[in-house]
């Protein structure tokens, strides 16, 4: 019976490494409430839509 490192080898396989900075806080708050204001404003509108269209019919 075998080793379990036998069965799977790689060659001329080289890995890197890839510094990641961090996103200043303000700016990732900025980011986050702008856009979760435009969905409600997409919401608000869908909305607005359709109560339109309920009143039309």
């Amino acid at each position: 019976m075998g080793t379990y490192d036998e069965g799977f080898k790689l060659t001329g396989l080289s890995f890197s490494t890839v510094d990641i900075t961090e996103t200043p806080l303000p700016a990732a708050a900025w980011l986050f409430l702008t856009g979760l204001a435009g969905m409600g404003w997409v919401k608000k509108r869908k909305a607005k839509r359709e109560q339109l269209a309920l009143a039309a019919a």
